[in-house]
């Protein structure tokens, strides 16, 4: 089986994916991770790699090499669980054709949706404590104290000022280059929308769960 697990930054995803693929012994995928990965080699890729992930400049081709490069370490005859990818239309073409090499293709696709207000609410309002570690939420559980913590007494870490405005970017960004992907794959029949409405991991994964088995 092959899934693809998508949702805007600052989602569970990255947690969802990995206990999937846990539970049904998939290989998981995560590009991010892949890249680092490559970015460390002292090879021709790894520099080129290394670069372009210094000065933000990742290409749709380069992910690929990277992941292509790679691929032989997912090797998985239970099959794969991308996280994050594809997140344009051209990478769906790229993703179809390595897939096709083991004539495989992409079996569900779950698109982790959450209300951009809640998503940014939870964003911005996290704070942590510099001191222990404590970890707070300014809108919905804040310390007892302002910018103080709770456990310790320590002062609690917050967001930058502008960073607000700048997860709105993030997430409207992000709603415009994912339309057409969820598009592509609801019109395949393939694709399901977890609803988060700040609910637990555990709640999350019963709804994926259901989806998986009765596949």
């Amino acid at each position: 089986m092959q899934i693809v697990l998508l949702g805007p930054p600052g989602t569970s995803t990255l947690e969802l994916g990995r206990k999937a693929a846990s539970v049904h012994q998939l290989a998981l995928i995560n590009p991010n991770d892949i890249l680092d990965q490559i970015a460390a080699e002292n090879t021709e890729l790894g520099n080129i790699t290394k670069e372009a992930r210094e000065h933000g400049r990742n290409s749709d081709e380069l992910t690929f090499a990277a992941l292509r490069h790679q691929w032989p370490t997912f090797t998985n005859p239970n099959g794969y669980l991308l996280h994050g990818l594809p997140q344009n239309v051209h990478q769906i073409e790229l993703l179809h054709t390595l897939l096709a090499e083991e004539d495989r293709a992409v079996d569900l696709v779950f698109n982790l949706k959450v209300d951009n207000d809640i998503l940014v609410e939870q964003q911005v309002g996290y704070t942590q404590c510099l001191q222990c570690g404590a970890e707070y939420n300014l809108y919905t559980s804040p310390p007892l104290v302002d910018r103080v913590c709770d456990n310790c007494g320590g002062r609690l870490k917050q967001r930058p000022a502008d960073y607000e405005e700048t997860m709105s970017n993030r997430l409207r960004l992000y709603d415009i280059q994912m339309a057409p992907v969820l598009a592509h794959y609801k019109s395949q029949n393939i694709l399901i929308h977890i609803p988060d409405q700040g609910d637990q991991i555990a709640t999350l994964w019963e709804i994926m769960q259901q989806h998986i088995t009765s596949a």
